[in-house]
């Protein structure tokens, strides 16, 4: 029985270690799923690129169908992890099976999936929350970021 390898995140790290050990391994040694929120993978340093160049850049260019950039033997689940039980060995997850693109508006349904090997690699979010005076003034001159097509955006208008 192939082991159960569960890769929670489907940003740079978790695709990478995702197509990795697909590639190293076996389907006949391993089961390779990743969870990701959404079916879209943003290379989210791309995003510099548009306060800080020249050129136009449309944010969807920097955007690609997270299943395109992985390997055939790795399973895709779009869903959001409500729960992890290490002793277990399961993790809980809302999913859609619909196309609809945000987990917020579809029609959710849940699964547990059981695993032998959990790789976690979520990811970092913004949290300006965490900083006093930062929790408010986002893109109104107080401060601007890169970390998201909005604010790569705003971070363009206020340059330029």
């Amino acid at each position: 029985m192939p082991q159960r390898i569960l890769i929670i995140g489907g940003g740079v790290g978790g695709t990478i270690v995702a197509n990795v050990l697909a590639r190293v391994l076996h389907p006949h040694e391993a089961e390779v799923t990743l969870i990701a929120q959404t079916d879209k993978h943003v290379y989210m340093p791309n995003w510099l690129y548009i306060p800080f160049n020249d050129v136009d850049i449309d944010s969807e260019q920097l955007v690609r169908p997270e299943h395109s950039l992985l390997n055939k033997h790795v399973h895709l689940v779009k869903g959001l992890v409500k729960h992890i039980n290490v002793p277990k060995k399961e993790v809980q997850v809302e999913y859609d099976i619909g196309q609809e693109t945000d987990l917020a508006t579809a029609p959710i349904h849940e699964t547990i999936l059981n695993y032998d090997y959990l790789v976690l690699a979520p990811g970092a979010r913004i949290a300006p929350e965490d900083l006093s005076g930062l929790g408010e003034g986002e893109g109104n001159g107080k401060w601007n970021h890169f970390y998201s097509a909005d604010g790569a955006m705003q971070l363009r208008h206020a340059l330029h």
